[in-house]
């Protein structure tokens, strides 16, 4: 009776012990080097350190005046960073370095980096794919899906976007939809693909910039389209914006 006895009491203590680690333990996220300073940017080295990124951004850290190096080529990408509510606002330098993406969703405002505001965005190379499956305000991109008075810098995007839904069409190569205030884009180039439904007429597909407000100002300065696309004829060859702004210097490989 006496042996039973402890046997129970030990059980009960190593269920109230499981149950403390359950309820205590965070979540395995690798921790992302760096105090996030211009001196000593936080670093994402591998495909773990952007999971991390996306999750803190995601949770509600913004980053806001803070700074993010990528120090390695890495990928598959398959998460993206920021929600709507949830925006990333600090600066990330993408060193020269490529993130390759694996993007597959349902999702509006497909991109690596999903919601941005007041980001700065600099040296990033970008390749892969995004695909997406919805049809209604898709807004895909291979770098931003909605920026809010946003900053992009020397960036080369070689993504390979699929657009596999019967419906409206609504994507570009580096910006999805800019929204409100102003933003600039100096020296980036967008040589991947854009392939879509080409039987479907509500066409919104650009090179650079898919869709701006009447509340953005863009500040568009010695950029490149020379991607391709199902349908040259439909699309925007540089920025579809809807605002005042301005255009300098910037050019398609598209004859229309």
């Amino acid at each position: 009776m006496i042996q039973n006895i402890t046997l129970r009491s030990f059980s009960y203590r190593a269920a109230i012990l499981l149950l403390i680690l359950l309820f205590t333990t965070t979540p395995s996220w690798a921790e992302i080097g760096g105090s996030g300073t211009q001196s000593d940017p936080y670093t994402i080295n591998s495909v773990d350190d952007w999971n991390t990124f996306a999750n803190n951004v995601n949770s509600g850290t913004t980053y806001q005046g803070q700074y993010l190096r990528l120090t390695e080529n890495i990928g598959p990408i398959t998460q993206m960073v920021g929600l709507d509510n949830r925006r990333f606002k600090g600066t990330f330098w993408g060193a020269g370095k490529t993130l390759t993406l694996q993007l597959n969703s349902e999702e509006s405002h497909c991109a690596p980096f999903r919601f941005v505001e007041g980001a700065t965005i600099e040296r990033l190379n970008v390749t892969g794919t995004v695909t997406l499956k919805d049809g209604y305000d898709c807004f895909a991109s291979g770098l931003v899906g909605r920026a809010y008075s946003t900053t992009i810098n020397n960036c080369h995007i070689s993504v390979a976007i699929q657009y596999k839904a019967a419906g409206p069409v609504a994507c570009a190569g580096i910006i999805g939809y800019a929204d409100h205030y102003p933003f600039t884009m100096n020296n980036c180039l967008f040589d991947g693909s854009i392939s879509y439904d080409t039987s479907y007429n509500n066409v919104e597909v650009a090179g650079l910039v898919g869709y701006s407000t009447t509340k953005t100002t863009p500040n568009i300065n010695n950029c490149m389209n020379a991607g391709t696309f199902s349908n040259p004829s439909t699309i925007c060859k540089i920025a579809r914006v809807n605002g005042l702004g301005t255009i300098t210097n910037c050019y398609s490989t598209i004859e229309a």
